[in-house]
Formats: structure tokens, C-alpha cells, sequence
């Protein structure tokens, strides 16, 4: 018979432990007190490091900007003798509530932004505030901005602003001029309740929407109905808005129907072009006027200079800078001939075909082979002294000949 030794089972008493399993309330409720008083505060001592960091004042009432920034802080407090500060750095740290500000009644610039604020509160206190920063935070909804009617500009970007109606609270504020609601979660729907809310701020001049839903909106053409509704707009999500722009905008929202606007759109960037190509024009005129009164100047002194033998200051320059040569006479009228004819053509809308273009490059080729060939002549010229001796002459000559055109004219008088 085969007999089987069964293995013998051990139990063993294995004891957890836990860091918390042997602690009662009220060692838990140091455990936290004692985690608590690890999180850096706005205290005196702090204050003074930061502000010996900055090169601030060690007295309080004296600094009137400070920086606390990127230090972990979750609360603002120990503000109270900062009586003076017209700008406050407190981006990056873990700050739940705007509060501790009473006695900051001067403040002007307030950065926020990188926090965990999840509302706009306790503002009432800062009547001159300016500037308000409160990016990357986890607001839902725009509130307590009446107490500030001096605030200009806004930056609430990437919060969770979700809907037509958290925007409120910016409805005819007074003084906003700058408004940054970028990367927000606004829908398509509130389209006409975004654009009601933004027209109805008198002075805002830049708006930002980029990254909401908002902008796919398919109820009205987005960028010409802000502009349109937002008189004052000078730049809105990524590019500004010009002088040309607006007319259009303007002329465009005149229609009633949408073939009547494009319509009306298209007429005005008509005007635009034909005002601005008679800009062109008289430009060229005026320039064509500066170059003959520029001749006729020469002339009287090269005249004044065969009559007295004394040259003027301006000849003696205008020679010394572009000495007279051997060159073909330049046309002044041929030239404003043929700018008038390129605008002309181009208000034509003249396209130019191949063949035009194929000669253009044979016209090209042609000069270039010229140039070649007047290089090469280069190598062959006289010496310097005999070219000096040309010039000399050549410049002799034209005078006189120019004394013969004055004269010759005196005489026809």
C-alpha cells in the first residue's frame, strides 16, 4: 500500500500597516494642519526676499510694483501695507479666490493668470484697475466687472467659458477697449447673443474669439458682422482692421439681400482701386514737376555762371554727384507716357499672353548679351588721365551748348 505525506499548510499572520492605521482624528487632523503649514505664504519675511530679489523697496509703501509669481502661493493675503502698488505679479501659482486686495485701492495691472480661480470676485475694492489677466484659470462664467468701470483690457483665455450667457457680465461695461476670449468652448448656437454683447461695449477697439466654435457660425458672415455691428473695432482675432476694410463693411452692410451686399462690396473695392491708382498718377505728375524745376534750376546756373564766371554751390554738387556723360537725352514727358499707360492697362486689366512674355525675355537676353559686349570694350579703354581729358571736354561742350539753347531762346523773346 502506497501512503502519500500531505504537505503541512502554514497560515501566517501577515499584519498590514499604514502610515494612517494606528492614528485617530485628532493625529489626522495635525498630519494636514502640519502639510498645511508647508505651503508657501505671503508673509513679511517672504515679502521682503522677493521684493530684495526685484530690487524693491524693503518698506512696503514704497514699492509700487511686486513680484510673487511661480512660488506656490494658495492664498493672497499680508498685503496690507502695499498701500502704493499700481502693478501685482501672481501668475503661476495655486490661487483659489482674488481677495486680500482692501488696501490696494491704487492698483492699476493685476496678472492672475495660471491659477486655479474658477470666478472674478472682490474687485470693488480696486476703483483705478486697469489691466486684468486671468488666463489658463477655470472661470465658467464672466461676473463682478461693473465695480471696475475703469478696466480697458480683459485676458480670459482658455477657461471654461461655455456659452453666450457667462458673457454678461461684459454687456455695456463703459471702458473695455480690449477683450481676449480666445480658446474658450462658446458655440455656434449663441452666435447672435455673442455679437449683441460685443456691439453693445462702446469702446472696444480689439476682440479676440480665435479657437471658439463660435467663428464656424453658418447664421451670418462672422468678421464683417462684428465689424460691422463694432464701430470702433481696430483689430479682431488674428489681423487688424483697416480703413479699406471698414468701407467695404460699411457698403456691404447696406444690402438687404446677399447679392445685393457682395454687390455693394464689390462697387466699393472698385472705387478704392480707380481713387488709388489717381493717387499713382498724381504722384507721377508731381514727380515729373520736381525733375523739370530740377533742369530748369541747372540751367539758370549754368547761365548765372557764363554771365559772372561764378559757380553756384548747388551746380558744383550736382556735379560732383553725377557728372555729365556721354547718354541719350531722358524724356521726361515719354516717361509719364508710359506710366500713364501702365496704369491704364492694368485698369484695363490687360493680361499679358505668352508671346508678350517670351519677348520680354528675348529683350532680356538681348540687353544681357549688351552688357557682355560693352565689358568687353571696357577692357580695351584708355588710360584714366585720357578718359578725365574726355569728360573734361565733353562737359565744355554740353555747357556751351546749353549757353547757345538760353540764348537762342532770349532772342525768340
Amino acid at each position: 500500500m502506497i501512503s502519500f505525506k500531505l504537505p503541512t499548510l502554514i497560515v501566517m499572520n501577515i499584519k498590514t500597516t499604514s502610515s494612517f492605521g494606528n492614528r485617530d482624528d485628532d493625529d489626522w487632523a495635525n498630519t494636514v494642519g502640519e502639510e498645511e503649514n508647508d505651503v508657501p505664504r505671503i508673509d513679511e519675511k517672504t515679502l521682503k526676499k522677493l521684493t530684495r530679489q526685484h530690487d524693491g523697496y524693503q518698506t512696503p509703501s514704497l514699492n509700487d510694483k511686486l513680484y510673487l509669481h511661480f512660488q506656490g502661493f494658495r492664498k493672497i493675503e499680508g498685503l496690507t501695507e502695499y498701500i502704493h502698488l499700481k502693478a501685482l505679479w501672481l501668475q503661476g501659482n495655486m490661487i483659489e479666490r482674488i481677495e486680500g486686495l482692501e488696501t490696494c485701492k491704487e492698483l492699476k495691472c493685476l496678472y492672475l493668470q495660471d491659477n486655479c480661480l474658477d470666478r472674478i470676485e472682490h474687485l470693488e475694492h480696486l476703483p483705478e484697475l486697469d489691466t486684468l489677466n486671468v488666463t489658463n484659470n477655470r472661470i465658467t462664467e464672466i461676473t463682478g466687472l461693473d465695480v471696475c468701470p475703469s478696466l480697458h483690457t480683459l485676458n480670459i483665455v482658455n477657461n471654461g467659458i461655455s456659452s453666450g450667457k457667462s458673457l454678461e457680465g461684459l454687456r455695456n461695461h463703459p471702458n473695455l477697449g480690449v477683450v481676449d476670449l480666445s480658446d474658450n468652448e462658446i458655440p455656434e448656437e449663441d452666435a447672435e447673443l455673442v455679437l449683441d454683447i460685443v456691439s453693445s461695449m462702446p469702446r472696444l477697439k480689439v476682440l479676440r474669439l480665435t479657437g471658439n466654435p463660435v467663428l464656424r457660425t453658418k447664421a451670418f458672415s462672422y468678421r464683417r458682422t462684428v465689424i460691422f455691428r463694432c464701430k470702433q473695432l481696430t483689430y479682431l482675432d488674428d489681423r487688424p482692421v483697416f480703413e479699406s476694410e471698414r468701407l467695404m463693411v460699411e457698403a456691404w452692410g447696406k444690402g438687404e439681400t446677399p447679392e445685393e451686399r457682395m454687390r455693394l462690396e464689390v462697387a466699393e473695392r472698385d472705387r478704392q482701386k480707380r481713387e488709388e491708382r489717381d493717387k499713382q498718377k498724381r504722384n507721377m505728375a508731381a514727380m515729373a514737376m520736381l525733375i523739370e524745376d530740377a533742369r530748369s534750376k541747372i540751367l539758370s546756373f549754368v547761365m548765372e555762371e557764363e554771365r559772372t564766371g561764378f559757380t553756384h554751390p548747388d551746380l558744383q554738387l550736382w556735379r560732383d554727384r553725377a557728372p555729365l556723360k556721354e547718354a541719350p537725352d531722358t524724356n521726361v514727358d515719354q516717361l509719364y507716357q508710359q506710366a500713364e499707360t501702365a496704369i491704364r492697362k492694368e485698369d484695363e486689366g490687360v493680361v499679358y499672353s505668352d508671346s508678350e512674355n517670351e519677348e520680354d525675355k528675348n529683350e532680356t537676353n538681348e540687353k544681357e548679351e549688351e552688357d557682355e559686349d560693352e565689358r568687353e570694350e571696357d577692357v580695351n579703354m584708355p588710360k584714366l588721365e585720357e578718359v578725365e581729358d574726355q569728360e573734361a571736354e565733353m562737359i565744355e561742350a554740353t555747357q556751351a551748348q546749353l549757353t547757345k539753347v538760353y540764348i537762342t531762346e532770349l532772342d525768340v523773346d
